[in-house]
């Protein structure tokens, strides 16, 4: 693929997640100046920790409930790629649906707005899988009818709608992404895989639902990588919706499997049927990324194993340093 190599300038909102955070690593590692937006209350340890001390990122205040904020940093930086991974309710305890209306609708919308009158070039608006919200034995389809279930999944499916309207009006080459299961490195501690580590480093037995649900998981690079090509294209795919996953469905009992074996074998920890499953929850979800292959040349590359293994040595790392 052919690609543009001028004015390499990218905001990544929300870059003190998970995902933000790897966004960031991930774009600098390929020459782009990163400015890694975050609230003035978030801790960035994960950028401090996954990025280089380097001249081709900074941490800036960047609050997408923040119109003035929002308003004065547009008139100090000229950007050319945003990536908006800013999100309310990945954190399952976070239930509110006033804020996650407030953050994943009207805040996305403003921010789309400033982009297009800021001549920004291209808008990457990082969707999730909950936007299906519905079982299906075939994988997951972007012409898929949605029925989202829960805060979170409701109000970033009305932000995904209202980003794609909002930038077709104004002109402004907006694509959204949606990603299925992501594990790896520096993850929340609340999360699948962070949980299974830290009960077989603990030797803490770790209540769990049953684990027969179905999911579609990826090492988070590989989605990441995503974000890069997106930003380098020549024919970015402006107006689409492109589902990123491994294409390939795993029983979540079966993934802890593979944890404790890297681990070295806690399956005695690990507290399947202990806790009930939550309302509403979908028990199959798996993508189908035959549109990433065909627009992007994209593919989730890393094996789970691998990604894991190399998830438990960078967090072996980080551990220690800790430690120091």
């Amino acid at each position: 693929m052919s690609s543009i190599h001028s004015q390499r300038t990218v905001l990544v909102t929300g870059s003190s997640g998970f995902f933000g955070a790897h966004v960031c690593r991930v774009l600098e590692k390929s020459d782009w100046h990163v400015l890694a937006g975050h609230r003035r209350t978030s801790n960035p340890w994960r950028l401090e920790h996954l990025l280089s001390p380097s001249v081709h990122w900074q941490n800036v205040i960047f609050d997408i409930n923040d119109p003035e904020n929002v308003t004065e940093f547009f008139s100090r930086h000229r950007v050319d790629l945003i990536v908006h991974c800013a999100a309310y309710g990945v954190d399952p305890r976070q239930q509110s649906f006033e804020q996650a209306m407030q953050t994943n609708v009207m805040a996305t919308d403003r921010l789309v707005q400033a982009a297009g009158a800021s001549g920004v070039k291209r808008f990457i608006h990082v969707g999730t899988a909950a936007e299906y919200g519905r079982d299906q034995l075939q994988p997951l389809c972007e012409t898929d009818l949605i029925t989202p279930k829960g805060v979170y999944g409701v109000s970033k499916a009305s932000a995904t709608l209202v980003a794609l309207s909002r930038a077709e009006s104004m002109a402004l080459p907006l694509v959204v992404i949606r990603p299925f299961g992501m594990f790896g490195e520096l993850e929340g501690r609340n999360k699948l895989v962070p949980a299974i580590l830290e009960a077989c480093r603990s030797q803490q037995v770790l209540p769990l639902t049953s684990g027969l649900q179905v999911r579609d998981y990826m090492y988070v690079e590989d989605a990441a990588k995503a974000c890069a090509i997106l930003g380098e294209i020549q024919d970015f795919p402006s107006g689409e919706i492109i589902n990123l996953g491994s294409g390939v469905g795993i029983r979540i009992r079966d993934l802890g499997g593979w944890v404790s074996d890297v681990v070295g074998g806690c399956d005695s920890l690990l507290g399947w049927g202990m806790l009930p499953q939550r309302a509403n929850e979908v028990q199959s979800m798996t993508a189908l990324v035959d549109k990433a292959k065909r627009l992007l040349g994209w593919q989730a590359g890393t094996p789970l194993i691998k990604g894991i293994e190399r998830m438990l040595d960078i967090e072996n790392n980080f551990a220690n340093r800790k430690r120091l």
